[in-house]
């Protein structure tokens, strides 16, 4: 499956989305700190995930305003309120769509919708990958042209 994304924005966005997780159990301590990610093949060439945590939840009259820019729950000095606003425009930017789901104290649930094609996987090539030869294998870890 293959997520096309020309400006390189989803590392951003699950970064968010699990920073914001991780975030979601301060307070609470005796919780695991769970991330559930699941995602499913929809009809149409569309893949859905599901991010879930189990952390403090998101207030029921916050909801509809956490994908605005510049709005956030938390102390302004912990974040500025861009995370979720990019995330979404990220996702929208190639079709796509998130909804976010809490009850506090419970969960609070990121489904995305993406639209993806099927393309043969390419192998990735990176110089510092490439098998090493007999001869470099005899080099220390010291050396800086040891891979």
């Amino acid at each position: 499956i293959l997520i096309e994304d020309s400006r390189n924005n989803f590392f951003q966005v699950f970064l968010n989305l699990f920073s914001n997780s991780f975030r979601s159990y301060k307070g609470k301590p005796n919780t695991p700190k769970i991330i559930k990610v699941e995602s499913e093949i929809l009809e149409g060439s569309k893949i859905k995930l599901l991010v879930k945590d189990f952390g403090k939840g998101i207030e029921k009259e916050n909801i509809k305003n956490v994908f605005d820019i510049l709005y956030s729950t938390k102390k302004e000095d912990e974040n500025s309120g861009l995370g979720l606003f990019l995330t979404k425009e990220a996702i929208e930017n190639i079709g796509g769509s998130i909804v976010i789901e809490s009850q506090i104290n419970v969960f609070t649930e990121v489904t995305i919708v993406l639209p993806f094609t099927l393309k043969k996987e390419k192998k990735a090539y990176h110089p510092k990958l490439i098998k090493p030869d007999q001869k470099n294998l005899t080099k220390k870890a010291s050396d800086s042209s040891f891979i």
